[in-house]
C-alpha cells in the first residue's frame, strides 16, 4: 500500500490537473497559470490517504479476530512466512 498504485495514481492525478489548467485556459476559462504547486502539501495528503487505508485494513482484520503483526514478512516456502520486526524473527 505504501509504495503501490494508490500513491502513484494520486501523484499522476496532480500532474494531470496541472495539464488541465493549461487546456482550460485555451478553452476560455480564467485560470491563473502562475499558481504554485505545494509539493509538501501533496506528499502529506498522499501519505495521510495511505495511512487511512492502512488503518482501515488493520481495523477490519482485528475486528474479524485475525492476528495482526506489524512486521516485515518474507516467504520461507509456500505455506510459511518469516516475520521480522527489526529485532527478532518469528
Amino acid at each position: 500500500m505504501n509504495v503501490g498504485c494508490i500513491p502513484k495514481k494520486m501523484m499522476h492525478y496532480a500532474g494531470m490537473l496541472a495539464e488541465a489548467r493549461k487546456d482550460m485556459s485555451c478553452q476560455g476559462f480564467d485560470v491563473k497559470q502562475h499558481m504554485a504547486h505545494d509539493w509538501d502539501k501533496m506528499i502529506s495528503n498522499v501519505q495521510n490517504h495511505v495511512k487511512s487505508i492502512n488503518w482501515s485494513y488493520k481495523r477490519s482484520m482485528i475486528t474479524k479476530g485475525m492476528d495482526y503483526y506489524n512486521h516485515f514478512a518474507t516467504f520461507v516456502d509456500k505455506n510459511t512466512l518469516s516475520l521480522n520486526n527489526g529485532h527478532e524473527t518469528i
